[in-house]
């Protein structure tokens, strides 16, 4: 029934251990809770787990949600709900519990069950006909909120520097994607030129809202056909969080991506969600980009400032949208 991973290997299934597990903070957050499937397991084995020591987040690196416990030998604990086969599951630094298909089970965190999902080796480039993983921010050119969308290929990012441009070229880039409407281009179409790389200027929008239905179907055909052909884009905002979240989400919603996952990631780069930010427009845009593809709306709780959801309405401006009959990119880049 079991069988024995290597060590390589090991922490493709389930990042439960990970050096730093153990490595927690001694002041719990305040008013954290357990909610949906981390509470349903953590109801299991209440002892197991432990109190909570932050509420659930997303890990943009690998697409789980996770939630840190004190555990029951009080030196720390994870749940993780994981992407690859949709199991919520608990460890505590040696032995995983997980809630799967024969109700709770538990293994050494050394072995996995048969049914449980195979572990992925990391990507280096975008796989035909899917998004490589979604990485967390990283280190380029002086770009705040940088990160890759489709490892080598595809980019997001805050506005950046002005001498960033021949950086970008250096590291690759081809094609620069600007969102962000105010303060005109500030040069950026010259500067993107004179690097070598193309400017693409057609898609901004206002801050803190959310592309109507034509433009962000013509931004995704745009970007699809781009990366065909080799190239390799940064589409950037002026923070990289709000209007570039929008956007991403309804990348990875093309490319298989639940609602829960794309808005996870959105907010873990910072986004707020509350009805002046992300609930003017772009929290329900996204809902309804997920509805078009078949997948049931998600709300997060809180955002990372510790926000609620406020069940903002539909904002005014998008009056007569509609993202149901918006046509998607046929294929993967």
């Amino acid at each position: 029934m079991r069988r024995l991973l290597a060590a390589t290997t090991r922490c493709l299934l389930v990042p439960l251990g990970l050096a730093g597990l153990l490595a927690l903070r001694a002041d719990a957050q305040a008013a954290c809770s357990f909610r949906l499937g981390f509470a349903a397991l953590a109801a299991q084995i209440p002892d197991i787990v432990g109190t909570c020591l932050e509420d659930e987040r997303f890990n943009p690196a690998n697409g789980n949600a996770e939630q840190r416990t004190t555990a029951w030998h009080g030196k720390g604990g994870l749940l993780v709900w994981r992407r690859a086969d949709n199991w919520t599951a608990f460890t505590d630094g040696a032995t995983t519990w997980i809630n799967g298909p024969h109700g709770l089970q538990r293994r050494p965190n050394g072995e996995r069950f048969d049914w449980e999902a195979a572990p992925t080796a990391p990507t280096t480039g975008p796989t035909p006909g899917q998004a490589a993983s979604p990485g967390g921010p990283e280190p380029m050119c002086g770009i705040d909120n940088f990160a890759w969308t489709v490892k080598g290929a595809l980019a997001r990012g805050a506005q950046p520097p002005d001498d960033a441009w021949p950086c970008l070229r250096r590291n690759g880039f081809t094609t620069v994607i600007r969102q962000n409407v105010e303060d005109g281009d500030r040069g950026e179409a010259a500067g993107v030129a004179a690097a070598g790389m193309a400017y693409v200027g057609r898609y901004q929008i206002p801050d803190q809202t959310a592309y109507p239905p034509a433009q962000i179907e013509a931004m995704l055909a745009d970007v699809a056909a781009r990366l065909r052909r080799g190239e390799v884009v940064l589409v950037h905002d002026a923070g990289g969080r709000g209007r570039m979240g929008f956007w991403e989400a309804a990348f990875l919603l093309w490319r298989g991506w639940s609602a829960r996952e794309a808005i996870d990631r959105y907010v873990a780069f910072g986004w707020k969600i509350d009805c002046d930010k992300g609930g003017n427009g772009q929290m329900q845009a996204i809902n309804e980009l997920a509805a078009a593809r078949g997948q049931p709306p998600y709300y997060p709780p809180r955002d990372s400032y510790g926000t609620p959801w406020g069940r903002c309405p539909r904002p005014a401006y998008m009056a007569g949208w509609s993202y149901a009959g918006m046509r998607w990119p046929t294929d993967g880049p």
